[in-house]
This record gives C-alpha cells, sequence and structure tokens, in this order.
C-alpha cells in the first residue's frame, strides 16, 4: 500500500483568539488524531514545538488521503507527497540502468 507524507499546519485564520477557545480547539483535534492513529489511518504524527504545523504519514490510496485531509478542512492545511522506498529506488536504478 502507498505512504505519503503529509505536512500539515493549522490555517491562523481560523483559530479562536480566546486561549480557553484555542485550548479546546487543540483538545478536539488531538482527539481526531489519536483516533486516527488507533484506526491505523495515520502511521505517524508528528508537532513542530514553536509552531502551528507538523507531519504525519498516511498508508493507503490516493482516495484515503483525500478522506482524511478533508476531515480536517477548512482548519488545517496540508501538503502532500508520496513517499518511495528502497525496493522502489532500487527497481528504478535497475531499469534505468537497463535502458
Amino acid at each position: 500500500m502507498a505512504k505519503y507524507f503529509a505536512n500539515w499546519e493549522i490555517v491562523r485564520e481560523r483559530m479562536a483568539d480566546d486561549p480557553a477557545a484555542i485550548a479546546s480547539g487543540w483538545k478536539m483535534l488531538m482527539e481526531m488524531i489519536k483516533a486516527d492513529v488507533d484506526s491505523g489511518k495515520l502511521k505517524e504524527w508528528g508537532a513542530f514545538p514553536g509552531s502551528l504545523g507538523g507531519y504525519t504519514v498516511i498508508e493507503g490510496t490516493e482516495m484515503d488521503v483525500m478522506k482524511f485531509t478533508m476531515q480536517y478542512a477548512p482548519y488545517i492545511a496540508f501538503e502532500v507527497r508520496p513517499l518511495v522506498g528502497t525496493a522502489e529506488v532500487q527497481a528504478f536504478i535497475s531499469a534505468a540502468a537497463a535502458g
């Protein structure tokens, strides 16, 4: 199954200004993320300290990635890239060398 690396960032304009509301929003976000990790949708998740962003690794199809990212819209923006492992890179090198 394909893996995707996604940078995520909270859309600042969608955040509340009230500290209690911000904390509540983070709590809800973390509950959603925990559910996605527990279900296996996410293989890895992390935040970048000192920022409103982080990363995640998603395993599935392009449709799975679209479904995953849309559940966080419009509060989280994602930049998604496919991941290619060592076996795929080695196969590409072999094919390229063979002409």
